[in-house]
């Protein structure tokens, strides 16, 4: 039960730190929906094996969302913090590495998951 505790607060100060930079959270939540606005008004009314070309569209700029949010972010996050000395930093304090490990992954998937939703919201809307 303290290893879920532990867990749950590192994932509670990942998320924190993640939407205290507001810019990183801009360009990861609303690129793609920019992207989604441009094909949608560049492609309305052509269709693409009986659907909607925009519609087509929608998976493949999820894809891209998700793929931004968690592959690339994660990459680059972990190699700044290594390269910047964080990581050894985290070896001093109680916070087991796997601890660390599977706050970080959630905190990603929480991101994808918000990601899907506001695609998909904005699919349907435009």
């Amino acid at each position: 039960m303290k290893s879920l505790r532990v867990v749950a607060s590192e994932l509670w100060f990942q998320q924190l730190a993640y939407w205290r930079n507001p810019v990183g959270a801009f360009v990861t939540f609303f690129m793609p929906v920019m992207f989604l606005v441009i094909f949608a008004s560049l492609y309305s009314g052509d269709h693409y094996q009986g659907l909607k070309l925009d519609q087509y569209c929608i998976p493949g700029i999820m894809t891209f969302g998700v793929i931004s949010a968690c592959y690339t972010n994660l990459s680059v996050s972990l190699t700044t913090q290594r390269e910047q000395g964080v990581l050894k930093r985290f070896k001093g304090t109680p916070l087991a590495p796997w601890a660390y490990m599977v706050a970080t992954v959630a905190s990603c998937v929480i991101r994808a998951l918000v990601l899907v939703a506001i695609t998909l919201g904005a699919g349907v809307a435009f």
